[in-house]
């Protein structure tokens, strides 16, 4: 699918217009943050939003990825006295009914499931979390001794920390992508609609893909984890086929920068 609403290639101030709008939010990992005008407002976001600037990219979107637009809207607001409040307040009011139905939608629930589960699975890694009195946790204990000592704990952290936003990006997006089909519903011949639509779907394809390879690696890792990482992997499954079966030319979406 062509990308009729954004132009190709850089603008004057070097940036991929709307590169932002179809990725995985994993900054670190990112070939194009000098051509993303996001990613270069980030230090003036973390110092808007008072966030700690030695955070690296992943923990700084990790806090604040279901709000990107407010985030950039209130740094509009602090650099160039802009009043979004009122637009914030009516915007937010009109989408409120229909952010409930489409939580109803199975294939929603079945995306806040997948993160919700995440979240909870990796919470145990957290030295806070540990509790040696717990057969579990004294396990994941043990597998994470291992790893210390075989060098690799390191680049698990990595892994897990890149699942645990992506489980995030899924839900946000595919939320999105199912807001455009119902709003389609009310407006048929929306066609900006049908490519955001197609494009939220196809960073959740990406997003799930790329999640499933780090599932598929967490048993090497931490043994004791098998069992819910195929749980995981297979909710995954589930849900890309969903996706795209309910999105069909979410995978020939082109996004920009991305896929060009």
């Amino acid at each position: 699918m062509r990308n009729f609403f954004l132009p190709s290639g850089k603008d004057e101030s070097g940036n991929i217009p709307g590169i932002y709008n179809y990725c995985n939010r994993i900054c670190e990992r990112c070939n194009f943050t000098a051509m993303c005008l996001c990613y270069k407002m980030l230090p003036s976001i973390i110092n808007d939003q008072n966030l700690d600037d030695s955070t690296n990219n992943i923990g700084v979107f990790g806090d604040s990825i279901l709000q990107p637009a407010d985030l950039l809207l209130n740094h509009a607001e602090r650099e160039y006295d802009y009043q979004t409040d009122d637009l914030l307040t009516d915007f937010k009011n009109q989408i409120d009914e229909s952010h409930k139905i489409i939580s109803e939608y199975e294939i929603i629930k079945k995306a806040s499931e997948y993160c919700n589960r995440v979240q909870m699975t990796f919470e145990i890694l957290d030295e806070t979390s540990y509790d040696p009195g717990q057969d579990i946790t004294s396990a994941i204990q043990k597998d994470i001794q291992q790893l210390s000592k075989n060098g690799r704990l390191e680049e698990f952290l990595e892994r897990s920390s890149r699942t645990r936003v992506l489980s995030y990006v899924i839900v946000m997006k595919l939320h999105r992508a199912v807001s455009g089909h119902f709003n389609l519903q009310m407006e048929n011949d929306d066609e900006f609609e049908e490519f955001d639509m197609n494009g939220s779907a196809k960073c959740v394809l990406v997003s799930i893909d790329e999640s499933i390879d780090e599932m598929l690696a967490v048993h090497t890792f931490i043994p004791t984890l098998t069992e819910e990482a195929s749980n995981l992997y297979n909710i995954l499954v589930e849900i890309r086929t969903a996706t795209e079966a309910f999105f069909p030319n979410a995978r020939t979406f082109i996004r920009p920068g991305l896929d060009e």
